[in-house]
């Protein structure tokens, strides 16, 4: 993960994932984000076979490639960009780019 945590300033980076197959199994996540003032990370996942799949054990968190701007951050949210021959969601594995403000945001 690429992430600006709580107190800091500036912008997340831009995250790259290389690989022949990536599988994201019971709520883990590979993304960019920010807590803070300052733009969301880019994400780009290469790989001939990707797959999200499930959720974590208490069914909170999806597995998921993500981008976010979080509670209590301003900023834009980046783009994600995938690379594959063969791409499976299920069972609640996500591709997202979310924007979660506790202000009003115009968009």
């Amino acid at each position: 993960m690429a992430i600006v945590i709580p107190e800091a300033t500036g912008n997340s980076g831009k995250l790259i994932v290389n690989s022949d197959r990536i599988v994201l199994r019971e709520g883990a996540q590979i993304g960019a984000g920010t807590f803070c003032p300052g733009n969301s990370g880019e994400l780009a996942v290469q790989a001939t076979e990707i797959e999200a799949s499930g959720t974590s054990l208490d069914g909170l968190l999806p597995s998921s490639f993500f981008t976010s701007v979080l509670f209590g951050a301003r900023g834009q949210g980046g783009k994600i960009t995938i690379y594959t021959q063969n791409l499976t969601l299920k069972d609640g594995g996500k591709l997202e780019s979310e924007l979660l403000a506790r202000e009003e945001v115009e968009m």
